[in-house]
């Protein structure tokens, strides 16, 4: 990158006051009475401008978003309850050796009835998976951001590199023109002059290489929003000198809330919410059954009320458990590489 001593010696630079000054002889007319100036095409964008294209145009910052809305459905998910069950049997009975079976009719309805806290945990989950989402929505964004800042500060240091390259061949222009006025007062001999017209080739091809450095990191940037190369002509603006290294605490505190960090406190609060739904899914939920019963021939009725329940013998949400505790770790990790 460049340094802060080249940049501070560019935007000085840059910024210097056009000063009228005589054009030796031998010297493009024009070129030394003109200030060193940055061409801005008419079209030129502004960092503002790229913040806005990569808020709107990154298609990986539309898929996270678009996961916010799919954690969200699972808000509506986890206020769902059973729907209770309608059941009609009917047994048509029959004449059967010296036994009359009569036809019975049984019209039942039965409901479960969730036990265990099942859906406040549920519901506790699914809004902690949103937060997730929207944790990783705000990590995609600054990783986009910090893409096309990179990007942005390459296409502002080759711009200030091609304006020192080309203030270097207005020196080398005014050495030889120097050069050429010494050699006809006699002072130097012609190899002065050779060495002279060398100076200004170099700087020639310095301008050059700078030049197409500039356009291809022109040409780069648009990428980083998934735009087109060739979108961007110029840049408008100046690049902000860095200023002296803040102090450790406030760094501290900015990490405690980054980004990152965020997503994995997010991550770590949701594998916490699924190991309570899997601990609430040992306790067994409770079915009341409630209905009617009619025998047919012998003018006989009457009504049924029934519960079952589960016995947890062998399914105690073990792998559930398993997998949320697994996660939490992995979560916890991620927060400790991330700091």
């Amino acid at each position: 990158m460049i340094s802060r001593t080249l940049l501070v010696a560019a935007l000085a630079a840059l910024t210097l006051p056009a000063r009228a000054a005589p054009v030796p002889p031998g010297v493009e007319a024009g070129f030394i009475d003109q200030p060193l100036r940055i061409p801005v095409e008419p079209h030129a964008t502004t960092w503002d401008a790229v913040l806005r294209r990569v808020r709107d145009g990154n298609p990986s910052t539309r898929l996270v978003e678009a996961g916010i809305a799919v954690a969200a459905s699972d808000i509506a998910d986890a206020d769902r309850y059973p729907n209770p069950e309608l059941g009609v049997e009917l047994d048509e009975g029959g004449v059967g050796g010296p036994f009359y079976k009569p036809s019975v009719i049984k019209v039942g309805v039965a409901q479960t009835f969730l036990t265990g806290g099942k859906r406040d945990r549920a519901r506790c989950a699914a809004r902690r998976g949103v937060l997730v989402a929207e944790a990783a929505l705000d990590a995609q964004e600054v990783q986009a951001m910090a893409e096309v800042a990179r990007a942005y500060v390459e296409v502002l240091e080759q711009k200030y590199r091609h304006g020192l390259a080309a203030r270097a061949l207005e020196l080398a222009l005014w050495d030889r023109t120097l050069t050429k006025m010494r050699i006809q007062g006699g002072d130097l001999g012609d190899a002065a002059l050779h060495r002279m017209d060398a100076a200004v080739y170099m700087a020639e091809a310095t301008v050059a290489r700078a030049e197409g450095a500039r356009a291809e990191a022109l040409a780069a940037l648009p990428l980083a929003w998934n735009g087109e190369p060739g979108e961007v002509r110029d840049l408008a603006g100046a690049l902000p000198l860095p200023g002296p290294p803040p102090a450790l605490e406030p760094l501290l505190e900015a990490a405690a809330v980054a980004p990152g960090v965020a997503l994995a406190d997010r991550r770590i609060d949701r594998a916490e919410a699924e190991g309570d739904i899997a601990r609430a899914a040992r306790a067994p939920d409770v079915t009341v059954e409630a209905g009617y019963v009619a025998v047919n021939g012998l003018d006989e009725h009457g009504w049924l009320l029934g519960i079952s329940v589960p016995i947890p013998a062998f399914d105690r949400s073990q792998g559930d458990l398993a997998r949320a505790s697994a996660m939490a770790r992995r979560s916890r990790l991620e927060r400790a590489a991330t700091l």
